[in-house]
């Protein structure tokens, strides 16, 4: 099974918008084509994210911070968790092959731009945006895996970045 990010929110129109604006950030890269935005049966505020094209460590941990902070949503509040396959891993020897990753943002974090990782032995680690990894002695959040199953979610839509807008590519005729 692919990487993941579980989203709870009472506010789906916000939700898609925040993830609109998160793939608009990323339409450079193919991690962004292709986001399936998933809604838990019989229930109106669990999500699942899920990836076309599976994003490396650090674009995954982006990723999840973004959608705990995304940008001209502050008022909106999103409580978020990614699992990411450990197996997947090419550097952090601290953290390969330890299972399933889950990731999170702590709210008494002062910094922001670090998210929170622990492992299957409830290691805890810091992974800050300036590519550093940090094991602490306190954990703040327990692992708890949870996995998921398609057959328990309704597709809502897929998500691409927009087309590049017409008006940015310059005619062949107006090249001075």
């Amino acid at each position: 099974m692919s990487s993941y990010i579980l989203i709870k929110t009472d506010h789906q129109n916000k939700l898609e918008k925040a993830i609109y604006d998160l793939v608009d950030l990323y339409k450079d890269t193919s991690f962004a084509h292709g986001l399936q935005l998933y809604r838990k049966k019989g229930e109106y505020d669990k999500f699942v994210l899920r990836f076309t094209n599976e994003p490396d460590f650090e674009r995954f941990n982006y990723f999840v911070n973004y959608l705990d902070y995304p940008i001209g949503l502050d008022e909106f509040s999103f409580k978020v968790y990614g699992f990411y396959n450990s197996s997947q891993l090419y550097e952090f020897s601290k953290l390969k092959n330890s299972g399933w990753l889950m990731i999170y943002t702590n709210p008494k974090d002062e910094y922001g731009d670090n998210v929170y990782i622990v492992n299957e032995s409830n290691k805890t680690f810091i992974y800050d945006f300036g590519g550093n990894l940090t094991e602490i002695d306190k954990s703040v959040l327990p692992y708890k895996l949870v996995s998921i199953s398609q057959e328990d979610y309704h597709h809502i839509t897929d998500i691409y970045p927009a087309p590049k807008d017409k008006a940015d590519k310059k005619l062949w005729w107006k090249f001075w």
